[in-house]
């Protein structure tokens, strides 16, 4: 990452953690999953539906998909490099990262892949509130990390207009 994305990163970070009013409603909400979850947009209509303001990276014009750039969805860890540095991964990473920064929640939806994880444990890192919508499927240990555990779009909804910790 250059120490001009760094620095911005940086920058927009502090901005947000002091902004007055931070946690007041709407909400600002990152949703993590992967580009082929069928579930995505219903969830994205029902946090708007509900008012909130949702970071869609589908509906970005920094968005693509991973055979645009490298050919395929499975290549080689070299190719994968590469891949990072070119200039529309450069661009839709620092657009789904300024997306991650001003959010008050996040919500990984499953299923998912690793970059949506990766997005939920910054989140949580970064102590925001986090929901992870469940799918059916194996069962992970660390999903209990989250503010929230839920198994329908509606306890996702519920959960977010509340502030306490449900599981």
């Amino acid at each position: 990452m250059t120490a001009t994305v760094l620095a911005l990163l940086q920058s927009a970070a502090s901005a947000i953690v002091n902004a007055p009013n931070r946690h007041a409603r709407p909400l600002r909400v990152y949703v993590a999953s992967s580009v082929r979850n069928e579930r995505f947009e219903a969830v994205v209509a029902a946090l708007r539906g509900a008012g909130h303001f949702v970071h869609d990276f589908r509906a970005e014009p920094t968005f693509f998909t991973w055979p645009e750039l490298v050919g395929s969805d499975a290549c080689r860890a070299s190719e994968q490099r590469i891949g990072l540095s070119h200039p529309r991964a450069q661009r839709a990473f620092l657009a789904d990262m300024t997306g991650l920064l001003e959010a008050d929640a996040c919500v990984l939806v499953l299923p998912a892949g690793s970059s949506s994880h990766v997005e939920l444990g910054f989140a949580v890192g970064a102590g925001k509130r986090t929901i992870v919508l469940l799918a059916d499927g194996r069962p992970e240990l660390m999903y209990a990390m989250a503010t929230s555990v839920c198994t329908t779009i509606e306890e996702v909804v519920r959960a977010l207009a509340t502030r306490g910790v449900a599981r």
